[in-house]
């Protein structure tokens, strides 16, 4: 089982849904039930989830202990109106 920390931003876009994102975040990594296991941001993980609703990015990566991160990066909309934006990886390790 996959051991997931997650972190959001203050949520100040009241365009977006950022439980949407998590839920797309964790059907990439083992589906929306499982494998994985939510645990705190300190703690060991697997992956630390970040979920930002702008490109601002507030919710940062100090003090992940995770060994990978995936950062869903908002870079605004597109000219349909829907969201431009896609999901960043990069190595863990108390970033």
């Amino acid at each position: 089982m996959k051991r997931v920390s997650l972190r959001y931003c203050g949520c100040c876009n009241p365009q977006l849904d950022l439980r949407s994102l998590l839920e797309d975040a964790l059907r990439r990594i083992g589906g929306r039930d499982g494998p994985w296991e939510l645990v705190p941001f300190a703690e060991e993980a697997e992956v630390c989830l970040l979920l930002n609703g702008c490109p601002v990015g507030c919710a940062r990566a100090e003090g992940c202990r995770g060994k990978a991160i995936e950062r869903a990066v908002i870079r605004g909309w597109k000219a349909d109106g829907s969201l431009d934006w896609g999901w960043e990886k990069g190595e863990g390790g108390n970033c």
